[in-house]
């Protein structure tokens, strides 16, 4: 994620909120919430992606022991994984 792109983006939909009528302050307040939530998103997406390209480049074994967890949770964690990460789409 480009974040100067992604703060930008955020800054604009403020100015189109308070063209709408909505008060600067809430605009900025909803905003940083949505700013804020989709960072965190992005950086656990990030780090699951990383997760699931490990494990495809050891195996359940190395992993387990990189995590010192079971092989059985590296192998649950791996199925999740693939479960939660975004796709993003073309556009």
């Amino acid at each position: 994620m480009n974040y100067g792109l992604f703060h930008q983006w955020v800054l604009d939909r403020v100015d189109e909120l308070v063209e709408m009528g909505v008060s600067r302050r809430e605009a900025n307040h909803l905003m940083t919430a949505l700013e804020l939530g989709a960072i965190a998103d992005e950086a656990r997406n990030r780090a699951e992606r990383q997760f699931l390209l490990d494990y495809e480049r050891t195996d359940a074994k190395v992993m387990a022991e990189r995590h010192r967890k079971s092989e059985a949770w590296v192998r649950k964690r791996a199925r999740k994984a693939r479960q939660l990460v975004a796709t993003p789409v073309a556009g």
